[in-house]
């Protein structure tokens, strides 16, 4: 997959040479990753990143190692030790009331000398093309810009989480295109360092377990403009979770505290199943009616949504994912909705 993304970047570049104005590539750029307990992944957002086809020069890329209890920090420093626009930065303190990756961030751009500020995660593969793409969509006025990100398919149900972020996130730049603000994603997502200048930084956004979501609405809500991309130039790839339903309490409850208009949607999903079954216990030909129009909705919907990115060849998956997608958005209430805390990255919220 990965060689497939970087063949596919090498060509767009040489497109980009000819279209893109010279001065787009003498922007100074910081790349920023906050990692803790990634030894198993960080290795290869490195890679992509060093593969980026930016002038280095121009980069620099920022690893914050967020106190990690295994061998990340030491898997870092070897693969960087010939790459002096790469700096590994340890993370021991924290600032004022911030908490895991919003602190580690706040420290890193503390440290950053770029124009713009590229945020992605420790189990990313990046596209080669990643930094000039997000870069053009920067025009008069804009403070951020939210690329694309899927699951990278090493199973069925990897590959149904990948369909489900692609259709949500074709969702966000439809709103987009109205000026209508979704959310942020901060495995791809880059801004202008004079917005994240003019609201103070993240030391004057109320902490929020889904950091990316605060600053994306802030800058907005500052006056700036914003953009989302949906193109294969900037799909990135992400590990999926190792604890599925623990990702998704982070989310919903990341959510509801910040009171995400994607909530609506989401919360009429969710109450998909309750009501089929209810239909075919008490009106079967409604229920089975609205079961076929549910599951072709979401097929229809996810073919388009890999058609516009480039990744048809998913589309034998979506009958599962059809099924998928009104099974777990229910499950993922119910998990919501069970007592006990939040836990993520080993640390209780």
């Amino acid at each position: 997959m990965y060689s497939f993304v970087r063949t596919f970047g090498l060509k767009i570049i040489f497109l980009q040479e000819f279209i893109m104005p010279a001065s787009s590539k003498n922007k100074r750029i910081s790349i920023l990753i906050a990692a803790r307990n990634e030894e198993q992944n960080i290795e290869n957002v490195l890679i992509s990143v060093a593969n980026l086809s930016y002038p280095k020069e121009q980069l620099e890329v920022l690893i914050g190692d967020d106190n990690s209890t295994d061998g990340t920090a030491n898997t870092v420093a070897a693969f960087i030790r010939d790459k002096p626009y790469m700096s590994l930065i340890s993370i021991h303190e924290s600032t004022g009331e911030l908490k895991g990756k919003t602190n580690v961030l706040v420290q890193l751009i503390k440290e950053a000398t770029g124009e713009y500020f590229f945020f992605t995660d420790a189990d990313i593969t990046l596209p080669i093309g990643w930094v000039e793409t997000m870069l053009s969509a920067f025009g008069h006025n804009v403070g951020v810009v939210v690329g694309s990100t899927t699951t990278k398919p090493v199973s069925v149900f990897a590959r149904c989480q990948g369909i489900e972020w692609l259709n949500v996130l074709k969702f966000m730049e439809f709103c987009g295109r109205f000026n209508i603000p979704t959310t942020g994603m901060g495995n791809n997502m880059a801004v202008s360092r004079f917005a994240y200048e003019a609201i103070g930084g993240y030391e004057q956004i109320p902490f929020s377990i889904v950091e990316d979501y605060a600053l994306y609405t802030t800058i907005i809500e500052k006056g700036f403009g914003f953009k989302h991309l949906y193109c294969e130039e900037i799909l990135a790839f992400t590990e999926p979770p190792e604890n599925y339903f623990r990702q998704r309490k982070r989310w919903v409850t990341g959510g509801v505290q910040s009171r995400s208009p994607l909530l609506i949607a989401a919360f009429a999903q969710t109450l998909l199943l309750p009501i089929i079954c209810a239909l075919f216990l008490t009106n079967m030909i409604i229920g089975q009616l609205l079961l076929f129009v549910s599951l072709s909705l979401n097929i229809i919907i996810g073919f388009l949504s890999l058609r516009k990115i480039g990744l048809t060849k998913w589309a034998i998956h979506l009958p599962i994912y059809s099924i998928y997608v009104i099974v777990f958005w229910f499950l993922q209430l119910i998990n919501f909705m069970l007592p006990g805390g939040l836990n993520w990255k080993d640390r209780k919220y």
